[in-house]
């Protein structure tokens, strides 16, 4: 934890410097350069942040808050990140939330937003042509949350694993990270009260 708060510091000012850089002047070559700064660092700045999210949930000293949640907003802004990298792929991107559906919940909205945007953003990294949604509904009095995409699929054995550490799917070329980001969906979940599961077939 100590380690990742002294990497996070500098970490961000990479990313600072290299967001004011790619607003100057530059030729094709050097944007390219920029560009590759950027996706590396998030991409790095992401495995400090997953890193210290464990460490905060294994000493027990991750506090969930509990405010009010609107759930449309959530799913809309989860939808909207997204838009980007499922357009560059031409992925039709959707999301619809049932009647019965509350409008609000009580929960800790940062924590319900990184497990779907976790989620989401799995489903569009590994799928290459159809869509990817996210549907809100409520069974009983349980609310389920559920991503759907047209990917490669998984196998049984890859399903059973899916939610350990370190785990990861798909090719090495797409296994971006360090397979910690469904780990630590699975223990929010858990922190509040829910549940994670996966189906799926190749």
């Amino acid at each position: 934890a100590t380690l990742g708060h002294e990497i996070r510091t500098p970490m961000t000012g990479v990313l600072g410097m290299a967001e004011l850089m790619a607003r100057t002047p530059l030729d094709d070559t050097q944007r390219s350069y920029v560009e590759a700064v950027r996706r590396s660092g998030a991409t790095l700045l992401r495995l400090v942040n997953d890193a210290l999210d464990i460490t905060r949930i294994e000493s027990r000293r991750l506090v969930l808050e509990s405010d009010c949640v609107s759930l449309r907003a959530i799913g809309d802004e989860v939808v909207a990140l997204a838009t980007g990298g499922a357009g560059e792929k031409g992925l039709v991107l959707s999301s619809a939330i049932d009647a019965g559906v509350p409008e609000a919940i009580r929960g800790d909205a940062i924590r319900l937003r990184q497990i779907l945007q976790n989620l989401v953003n799995n489903a569009v990294k590994f799928t290459e042509r159809g869509g990817v949604s996210l549907h809100m509904a409520r069974d009983g009095g349980t609310l389920v949350m559920t991503v759907n995409d047209t990917g490669p699929g998984m196998s049984a054995a890859l399903c059973s694993r899916v939610f350990s550490r370190f785990e990861q799917g798909g090719s090495p070329q797409r296994a971006q990270g360090c397979g910690l980001g469904l780990a630590i969906c699975h223990e929010l979940c858990l922190l509040m009260g829910g549940s994670i599961r996966v189906s799926s077939e190749p």
